[in-house]
């Protein structure tokens, strides 16, 4: 086995294959021995897609390959069709936030968990923040995800809309995102939001969520969006609107679900998952009459009202 991490300052002159050949050399292995390798920040390597499929197709060797930069992860030149499977690593979930704050929580002191949960709800689950507490890693990974991943690599002059449309995302996470709302407020065309969202997208800032129904209702109608973890919208937000972080938890847990909204008449319900699960999170308070109406109306296999943490968790075991 062996692991790297390619933007090492060290290797900068080095290719992937002479990488791998010096480990070769240094370990004494033929070109018949099996490797695992583990390449992290791959994408500082230029032509790393062709390096890693002629490995791939010329030698006896597995490869994991892992990098910060969503967009630099893209093959654009297809070398790597049908030889990879991509993997994305979500935020943590409550369980692993506490085993990562090495918490324990004894079945007597069960009464704890509220107090944590709603410490989780505003740290998120990047890794590294939760370990360290240290609220300039988000600030950092925030700017270098959006001038290197968006700015750097579409090209685009305005850097102030990118980063002001980036702020109104978060504030609006679980709402319907009105593009010609959001192009006026920034004073730009609705092709270039367009455009702008779907670069978020591409980076896993943020998520998009459909409308429940057939091709042309899911086509017309705006998406609901969501911060691809709370702990960096609540950077830019502050620490407020428990209600929103809540539900975008929710979608966190059920993201692989791939949920929709519903929404009659002005009325919404916040999830439908593929597997006909209707959905809807209410910190801490209940459904108003007319979304109960909706509630009960829409045709489900399977109907829950999330109305706290203890309904989140029971959640979070049933879908695990």
């Amino acid at each position: 086995m062996f692991y790297i991490s390619l933007d090492l300052l060290a290797l900068e002159d080095m290719s992937i294959e002479e990488i791998l050949t010096a480990y070769r050399k240094l370990h004494k292995l033929s070109s018949k021995e099996k490797i695992y390798l583990f390449l992290d920040e791959v994408t500082a390597k230029k032509e790393y897609q062709q390096a890693l499929k002629n490995l791939y197709d010329l030698e006896d060797i597995k490869i994991y390959a892992s990098s910060s930069s969503a967009s630099l992860l893209r093959d654009k030149n297809a070398y790597l069709t049908g030889r990879q499977r991509l993997v994305e690593v979500m935020p943590l979930n409550f369980d692993e936030y506490l085993q990562f704050k090495e918490i324990h929580i004894k079945k007597a002191d069960g009464y704890l968990k509220e107090s944590y949960f709603e410490q989780y709800m505003n740290d998120g689950g990047m890794p590294e923040y939760v370990l360290t507490g240290d609220i300039s890693y988000l600030q950092n990974l925030i700017d270098n995800i959006i001038y290197k991943d968006i700015i750097a690599y579409h090209n685009i002059r305005s850097e102030s809309v990118v980063k002001d449309f980036f702020k109104l995302l978060m504030e609006r996470s679980g709402k319907q995102l009105s593009l010609n709302k959001m192009a006026k407020i920034l004073d730009v065309g609705v092709d270039t939001v367009r455009r702008y969202l779907s670069y978020f997208e591409d980076t896993y800032l943020i998520y998009t969520v459909e409308k429940h129904g057939k091709l042309n209702e899911r086509i017309k109608n705006p998406k609901k969006i969501y911060a691809g973890d709370v702990g960096l919208k609540n950077v830019v937000t502050g620490f407020r609107d428990k209600g929103a972080i809540f539900e975008n938890l929710l979608f966190l847990s059920l993201k692989p679900y791939h949920p929709a909204y519903v929404y009659e008449d002005g009325i919404e319900i916040d999830f439908i998952t593929e597997n006909n699960i209707l959905i809807e999170a209410k910190y801490n308070s209940t459904l108003n009459e007319k979304q109960q109406k909706l509630f009960e109306a829409t045709k489900a296999e399977k109907k829950i009202v999330i109305d706290g943490y203890k309904a989140f968790l029971d959640l979070q075991k049933e879908l695990s």
